[in-house]
């Protein structure tokens, strides 16, 4: 008895989409080309997207591609001012904190 695998949640499948298109791309972040080309590869639009990063760099290029974005308080976060500072539409704590956005 097999069953149906479940379909990947549409952020999910950006985010999965975004790591592989950013290898096949000329431009890195801030650039939003790799985020634009990972969301027409999703056939979803740039403003109904939420971009989530660790660094200036990916708020930015968010912002560049017409996306909402999001930034974290762990991971790499770069140097300089601290998430708070980089002009996200959110700053979250914890993982599970990104649900409350979608």
């Amino acid at each position: 008895m097999g069953h149906a695998s479940k379909p990947m949640h549409p952020v999910l499948h950006l985010l999965v989409v975004q790591e592989i298109a950013r290898w096949h791309q000329p431009h890195a972040k801030p650039h939003p080309a790799p985020l634009l080309h990972a969301a027409g590869l999703c056939k979803v639009e740039p403003g109904a997207c939420i971009y989530v990063g660790d660094d200036l760099r990916d708020v930015q290029a968010g912002r560049a591609a017409g996306m909402k974005t999001i930034a974290v308080t762990w991971g790499y976060l770069g140097e300089g001012e601290p998430p708070q500072a980089w002009g996200a539409d959110a700053v979250i704590d914890a993982p599970s904190d990104v649900l409350g956005h979608l």
